[in-house]
């Protein structure tokens, strides 16, 4: 079933490039411009329109400067990251555009060629942890700061609104998935067992929980709120334009089945800004049904 693998996830990283993209324009970036904003209600209508009123007479000019500002630091530091990651492991990148993590069949690979280890291999993996490579423990520290990043996001859209919470959170979801298995794909190639591939995979993702509670607790300040969602605004299009795209190339242009290709990222990346853009336009429906229903229970 090779072939039904390559499709879904290929399926998923342009869905994860839909996604992100569309959240960014959507959601992020208009809210932390202080552009974005809602009733809640007829009743509360006027005092609505009073708070977006206040709102853009609090942001002048020199402020939305300083949030595009922070868009473009958001794009940089991500890259900045990846950078480090280069210098310090020349073989690897930490998000998805390593030719390790690239290539969609490498996790099958790493089982298909467990019965063609070398004896230095097989000893190393009979030595448990203590012989892993050190480009794993690289790994998944890096993987702990990045799910520590998309925790704190989500935390702060939350705070915001049911709907930008889940947006981001739908977003986070979709381009973890490819990430997460081509780490895990690494893990093994450095040497690491299954199950503690398994276990340090899932102890660097309980960062994203760390996160989250900070974010929800930082966010809760308006002007913190949007410096947040500036620089991750600026963090999903990197992923999406500088890790992804090319991740979506080089599936195409790898794959026997071209066309069948194209059109499967054609339907990820257009579901995903569709499914981003239900969410920007039917927003205060989704926080009256919130709403009803805390107050049903």
């Amino acid at each position: 079933h090779q072939w039904w693998y390559d499709l879904l996830l290929s399926f998923m990283v342009a869905l994860a490039m839909g996604c992100l993209l569309s959240d960014a324009t959507l959601h992020l970036i208009p809210i932390a411009l202080g552009l974005h904003s809602h009733d809640h209600g007829e009743e509360e209508g006027h005092e609505g329109h009073g708070h977006e009123e206040e709102e853009k007479a609090e942001m002048t000019a020199t402020q939305r400067r300083n949030i595009t500002i922070a868009i473009t630091a958001g794009v940089y530091l991500f890259l900045l990251f990846e950078k480090l990651i280069h210098v310090v492991l020349p073989n690897h990148s930490h998000s998805h555009g390593g030719d390790v993590i690239v290539n969609p069949n490498v996790a099958d690979v790493e089982m298909k060629e467990k019965g063609k280890e070398t004896a230095d291999d097989t000893e190393r993996r009979r030595n448990g942890i203590c012989s892993v490579d050190s480009v794993a423990w690289m790994v998944i520290v890096g993987d702990g700061l990045h799910n520590f990043a998309d925790g704190l996001v989500m935390g702060a859209a939350f705070t915001k609104s049911l709907a930008t919470g889940l947006g981001t959170t739908i977003a986070v979801f979709c381009h973890e998935v490819p990430h997460e298995l081509g780490d895990f794909a690494v893990l093994l190639n450095a040497g690491m067992k299954i199950k503690f591939a398994v276990l340090f995979n899932f102890l660097s993702a309980c960062t994203c929980f760390l996160g989250l509670f900070v974010g929800l607790v930082a966010a809760s300040n308006d002007d913190v709120q949007k410096w947040i969602f500036a620089f991750t605004a600026g963090m999903f299009i990197y992923i999406a334009c500088v890790d992804l795209m090319p991740i979506m190339a080089k599936q195409q242009s790898n794959s026997s089945r071209k066309k069948t290709v194209f059109l499967i990222h054609q339907i990820g990346f257009l579901l995903g800004f569709l499914l981003m853009l239900f969410i920007a336009i039917y927003e205060e429906d989704i926080e009256r049904v919130a709403i009803d229903d805390s107050h049903g229970h």
